[in-house]
């Protein structure tokens, strides 16, 4: 900030959405959290800090205004072939997969059939910047996009994601956000990252309520070249783990059409439990096989299934 704007700083102290360090008060006091009325009860931001002019010109006044849900570009979780990533309304490339992918034979008949809306550039990046990005920054999680990794850039190891330093080559990495290690290293992930093919997308999805279960439902779709190559599952386990080991979500379901036998295979491989084939109301009370995550209660009820 280049001067001092009280009514901004108060904004997004009231929003809650903003880190405030390195307050100039009286006395010298540096507050690394807020809101202000846990900090001596305080309430009042005038009666704390001094006015700009009179602040030492070596401390200042710095609000860190967080990034937008999903659109960091360097953010990815990584497993032994893929990259699982954000899509970004701002990539011409991302836009441009989306209309391919979601106008596949395979992604039209997962939804009963009917053409997609997403025919264009423009009407992808419209359900990017809005829909997709909005699931993230409600829920902490939702739509990543899964893509392969280039040739000879090595499998990493184990299964699933985990942290790495970002100069071990022979170590899946969890993301950015996370990684330290050298500079160097740091941009030969990234460089491998940005070399990588886009080949689906996976995502953990939850409504808004009253409309939606208690616990979100994993979906995947993949390019039909690279079917049953063992992607779908890696890209699911990949981003369960991530989402179990970061966020704490450990209660996640699976719904897929009775007669989906590829989406039934790849729920059992990952370990999910079904129940049998029921109408589902967030889905106009239309039939699915329901499947959950190991752990999950049996009573489904407790969920708002019935």
């Amino acid at each position: 900030m280049s001067h001092f704007d009280l009514s901004e700083i108060s904004s997004h102290l009231a929003s809650g959405n903003a880190t405030v360090r390195r307050w100039y008060i009286t006395p010298p006091v540096c507050l690394y959290h807020h809101p202000f009325t846990k900090v001596g009860g305080c309430k009042n931001l005038g009666q704390l800090i001094r006015p700009f002019a009179d602040r030492p010109k070596s401390q200042s006044l710095v609000v860190n205004k967080p990034r937008p849900a999903m659109t960091d570009p360097n953010f990815f979780v990584e497993t032994p072939r893929l990259f699982l990533s954000y899509l970004l309304a701002e990539n011409d490339e991302h836009c441009d997969f989306l209309v391919t992918l979601y106008n596949t034979p395979l992604f039209l008949k997962s939804i009963g059939g009917q053409p997609t809306s997403i025919v264009t550039r423009d009407a992808a990046r419209k359900t990017l910047a809005g829909r997709f990005r909005e699931e993230h920054a409600r829920n902490g999680y939702g739509t990543y996009l899964v893509s392969l990794k280039p040739p000879g850039s090595g499998s990493g190891s184990g299964s699933g994601a985990a942290a790495a330093h970002a100069d071990d080559d022979d170590v899946p990495l969890e993301g950015t956000v996370t990684v330290t290690g050298t500079a160097s290293g740091k941009e030969s992930k990234l460089a491998v990252f940005r070399q990588s093919t886009p080949i689906g997308t996976v995502g953990l999805l939850k409504g808004i309520k009253p409309d939606c279960y208690e616990a979100p439902d994993i979906g995947f779709v993949i390019l039909p070249e690279y079917a049953r190559q063992g992607y779908t599952k890696e890209a699911a386990s990949g981003i369960l783990n991530y989402l179990e080991r970061e966020k704490g979500l450990k209660e996640v379901f699976g719904f897929c059409n009775p007669t989906n036998e590829a989406s039934q295979a790849v729920f059992k491989s990952l370990g999910f439990k079904r129940h049998g084939d029921r109408p589902l109301r967030v889905f106009g009370g239309e039939m699915s096989t329901v499947w959950t995550k190991p752990g999950m209660a049996e009573d489904l009820a407790v969920y708002g299934i019935e």
